[in-house]
């Protein structure tokens, strides 16, 4: 989001300098001062269309910026969502009707692999360019002025981040189990991976607020990038 930023203080100076140098002509046309530097319709011309090139290099950058972080989170997406077919395929012989986790000795290793993929993926969104703390804050106060993609980001954001969190809480507690010889140790550390496992495996049921976004938000890269899935 770094060359988003700068490509949006670049749009804004330039307009800054337009906006500026509109004034400071039209008040010379008014009080007459004829000064051949800014009254000659040759450098007035060559001034703008200098402008003019300028913004719109500073718009395809901004574009190519755009499509550049789109591509990054649509991969991101993708790895993700396949990796979250994988975790649900293989916590569901774990899983009663109930909704408890039993989980036998000899499943113990596949868990432990399936969450360390599902962190690692989860880790790498969260490392991710991601929207700013000042344009959520932005889109939050002020929603309807924000695109569709921005939106859909923040969305996908806002419900991400407490299950990157319960996902990597799950794999430190279920690598540490083995390890613990004190019982009170043990037994916390149990409780805490049970808790943060049901939340993930909450948080990866279809119609979860996190599923929804994740859709919402993949749909709005795709045809942002003109791609049909």
């Amino acid at each position: 989001m770094k060359r988003l930023f700068r490509g949006v203080v670049i749009l804004s100076f330039i307009t800054v300098i337009c906006v500026i140098a509109y004034f400071l002509l039209s008040a010379m046309k008014k009080i007459y001062i004829e000064s051949w530097f800014f009254m000659d319709r040759s450098v007035v011309i060559g001034f703008f269309s200098g402008l003019g090139v300028t913004l719109v290099i500073s718009l395809v950058n901004f574009h190519h910026a755009l499509c550049d972080h789109a591509r990054e989170r649509k991969a991101l997406l993708d790895e993700f969502a396949a990796e979250t077919d994988s975790f649900r395929r293989t916590i569901e012989p774990m899983q009663g009707g109930d909704g408890a986790f039993v989980i036998p000795d000899q499943l113990q290793p596949e868990l432990e692999r399936a969450l360390a993929r599902l962190d690692d993926c989860a880790g790498k969104i969260m490392r991710s360019d991601r929207i700013s703390p000042l344009k959520s804050a932005l889109i939050q106060k002020r929603g309807k002025c924000a695109s569709r993609i921005a939106r859909a980001e923040y969305s996908f954001d806002h419900a991400f981040a407490p299950f990157a969190e319960s996902c990597n809480a799950a794999f430190h507690a279920h690598s540490v189990l083995p390890y613990l010889k004190d019982e009170t140790e043990r037994q916390t550390a149990q409780e805490d991976f049970t808790m943060n496992l049901s939340r993930v495996s909450e948080a990866l049921q279809e119609k979860s607020n996190l599923m929804l976004a994740l859709r919402a938000y993949h749909d709005r890269i795709d045809r942002f990038l003109g791609l049909r899935r």
